[in-house]
C-alpha cells in the first residue's frame, strides 16, 4: 500500500478580502496537483470580488481593489474550481489545505452567493473529502510546541521553502509539502488510510476547538463558540477581530 505522504495530492488555497469565511470574498484561488516524481501542475485565478478590498488585506496578499477589478467573473471561476475539487475528491484523492475549514467554508459560501452548485451538493451523498489539513495535523502531533502555527511558521519548522508567502499558488504548494513532511515524520499516522486520516482529523479538530474555546473562556475573550466543524464549518471559529488586527490574523 502506498504511504500517505507518497500519494498524489491536490493543494488548495484562497486569498480573500478578510477573515470572515461567510461574509468576505475570494480574490485569488489556486490549485496545485502534485504526483511524486512528476512536475506539479498549477491552476491560478484572479477574481473580481465585487467589493473593495480593505487596505489591511491588500497589505497581506498584495492585491488592490483596482487590480482585482481586472479579474474574472466569480461564478465562472467558482464553477471551474469546484468542479476540479469534486473530480479529485470523487476519486478518493486527498485535497490539502492549510486551515481547510476556512477555505472550504469560504468556497461554499461564495458558491451559494453566486448560484453555483456547491462542493457538498456535487459530492452528495458522500461528505466533502478526503481532506488533509497541515494545521490540524501539526496541532495533533506536536500539541505543546511554542510559537506561531501559521503556514510561514510551519514551513520554517518542517524545512519547507515558502517563497512569495500569501500568494495562493505558493501557499497551496507549501501547504502540500508541509503535509508530506508531517505524514512522513510520524509513524503513528502511517497505519491510517486516506479515509481514516480524514475521519481522524474531524475528531482532532473538534478537540482542538474545544480546547480553544476553554482558553478564550478562561481569558474572558469574546468568541463565537469556536465550532469544531471540519472540513466545512458553520461559523468563523475565532474571536471577534478588530480591524487593526486584520493583517496579523489573515492566513
Amino acid at each position: 500500500m502506498t504511504a500517505l505522504h507518497e500519494l498524489p495530492f491536490l493543494g488548495f488555497d484562497l486569498e480573500t478580502t478578510g477573515i470572515n469565511a461567510r461574509e468576505d470574498r475570494i480574490v485569488t484561488a489556486a490549485l496545485v496537483r502534485e504526483v511524486p516524481t512528476k512536475t506539479p501542475h498549477h491552476w491560478d485565478w484572479l477574481i473580481n470580488p465585487g467589493i473593495d478590498i480593505p487596505e489591511a488585506a491588500t497589505a497581506v496578499h498584495g492585491i488592490t481593489t483596482e487590480h482585482a477589478r481586472l479579474g474574472l467573473d466569480p461564478a465562472e471561476v467558482l464553477d471551474e474550481l469546484t468542479g476540479l475539487l469534486t473530480k479529485w475528491m470523487a476519486h478518493g484523492l486527498p485535497v490539502v489545505a492549510m486551515n481547510a475549514s476556512y477555505d472550504l467554508t469560504m468556497l461554499e459560501a461564495e458558491n451559494t452567493r453566486h448560484g453555483v452548485t456547491t462542493l457538498a451538493a456535487r459530492l452528495a451523498p458522500n461528505p466533502v473529502g478526503p481532506v488533509i489539513d497541515p494545521f490540524v495535523l501539526d496541532k495533533k502531533v506536536d500539541t505543546y510546541r511554542r510559537g506561531g502555527r501559521k503556514l510561514v511558521d510551519l514551513a520554517t519548522h518542517y524545512g519547507v521553502t515558502l517563497s512569495n508567502a500569501h500568494t495562493a499558488g505558493a501557499d497551496a504548494y507549501a501547504g502540500l509539502q508541509v503535509a508530506r513532511e508531517i505524514l512522513a515524520a510520524n509513524p503513528s499516522l502511517h497505519r491510517l488510510s486516506v479515509g481514516g486520516l480524514h475521519h481522524a482529523q474531524v475528531a482532532w479538530r473538534a478537540e482542538q476547538m474545544t480546547s480553544l474555546r476553554r482558553y478564550f473562556d478562561r481569558k474572558g475573550t469574546e468568541h463565537d463558540g469556536c465550532c469544531g466543524g471540519w472540513p466545512v464549518h458553520g461559523g468563523c471559529c475565532a474571536p471577534a477581530t478588530p480591524a487593526r488586527d486584520l493583517e496579523r490574523a489573515l492566513w
